[in-house]
């Protein structure tokens, strides 16, 4: 027994200093941490450290790819050759006035997925600070509850085109016949043209808004047609709620959460609701001066990330040719996207999706810097122009546009 004793002795004995190691151990790299942010805290108010400058690992696609050179040879553009050089700086007008803020009249025009019916609206973005207007948008929404695009005739048309996507696809700051919907409407006689975008919405809205009975899914009468899904490097944040985007966008923790199954992307709630202990942790990160500082950027973008959002695309593509029997669904990517771009491509591909490929386009130099609104960073009226003329060229290209023989 006492040689028990002696053992049982010795190895609380080596427990306790483990234990105290540990915990000295904790307590040291709390305090370090704290230190850290302490500061971070005071470079935030008096800027010790040079801003840090985040460097993506892709190719910065500074040369135009051969297929998409001979696009835009065929284009006529010569309306840009009256266009001004803007060379004012893309903050400097508003950089001491704040973030950006948004104001809706009617203030129930949006209930999450869809838009109030048979209303004109207007949507007006301004500064935090001193309440200064960036952009006002104003138009109206059809029976249907999505925007009204600028076709020339809603009779007799045979077949659609369906345009998915967030803000760029809605036209925020531009009028009706503005946005790229109407833009390509209004060249494209023969199709009726479906305005299917919502500011802030990602593929997550758009797969969830498939599955729910909402006005908008009726609204296509055309026996076919052709789908569209705009994408821009925003919508990672959206469909995978991170962090910058949450914190910028508290309504967004609200939004469609999809998890990864053996059966494909799954709805499960909402950001809250689905993940309620990353959710948690964001909204403590959120106030992390160190994490703002390196813009850290959670979750870190990997291989899993990029196959599952092209699941997403994969299954909303089955529900445009269910519901609406739309023959594809063409992936675009907007020019000078290519954070993600040349990752989710060739997965897309091997999925059988099609994609439209203008990352590599230099819309700024092309429009002489006239292309996004000041402060803003939506496309101009003149940068949608552009847009409809390079996918008609694209779309005849691809014989998906009947060109009648001369």
């Amino acid at each position: 027994m006492k040689g028990f004793n002696i053992f049982s002795k010795v190895t609380y004995l080596n427990l306790f200093k483990t234990l105290l190691t540990l915990s000295f151990g904790a307590f040291l790299s709390i305090l370090m941490l704290v230190l850290i942010e302490v500061f971070f805290y005071f470079n935030s108010k008096w800027s010790f450290l040079a801003p840090y400058e985040v460097h993506y690992t892709h190719d910065n696609h500074t040369k135009s790819s051969k297929q998409v050179e001979a696009l835009l040879s065929k284009m006529d553009l010569s309306y840009l050759n009256d266009l001004k050089p803007r060379k004012i700086n893309f903050y400097a007008p508003f950089e001491a006035d704040g973030k950006r803020k948004y104001k809706c009249e009617p203030d129930d025009l949006w209930n999450f997925f869809y838009f109030k019916p048979n209303t004109k609206f207007k949507l007006t973005c301004y500064t935090e600070k001193t309440e200064r207007i960036i952009s006002e948008t104003s138009g109206t929404m059809n029976e249907f509850g999505i925007r009204t695009t600028t076709n020339s005739n809603l009779t007799n048309k045979k077949e659609f085109l369906l345009f998915l996507g967030g803000s760029f696809t809605f036209g925020d700051g531009l009028q009706d016949k503005e946005t790229i919907p109407s833009q390509i409407a209004m060249k494209l006689p023969q199709f009726n043209a479906y305005n299917f975008g919502v500011p802030g919405h990602g593929p997550n809205h758009l797969l969830a808004s498939f599955n729910s009975d909402i006005r908008r899914n009726k609204s296509i009468t055309e026996p076919t047609g052709y789908a569209f899904y705009i994408f821009i490097d925003h919508h990672f944040e959206r469909l995978f709620g991170r962090l910058s985007y949450t914190k910028d966008y508290p309504q967004g923790l609200f939004n469609p959460y999809f998890e990864n199954t053996p059966n494909g992307p799954k709805l499960n709630g909402t950001f809250v609701t689905g993940r309620p202990f990353l959710t948690t942790l964001f909204k403590f990160l959120e106030f992390s001066k160190t994490i703002e500082y390196f813009k850290i950027n959670l979750p870190i973008i990997g291989e899993e990330n990029i196959h599952f959002f092209a699941k997403v695309i994969s299954k909303m593509k089955e529900e445009v040719i269910t519901k609406f029997n739309s023959r594809e669904l063409f992936v675009i990517i907007y020019p000078n996207q290519h954070i993600y771009a040349h990752r989710l491509i060739p997965i897309l591909k091997k999925m059988n999706i099609p994609v439209m490929d203008y990352s590599q386009i230099r819309i700024d130099s092309w429009l002489k810097n006239n292309h996004n609104i000041l402060y803003d960073g939506h496309p101009t009226a003149i940068a949608n122009r552009f847009f409809a003329d390079l996918l008609i060229a694209d779309m005849k290209e691809r014989k998906l546009i009947n060109t009648p023989k001369k």
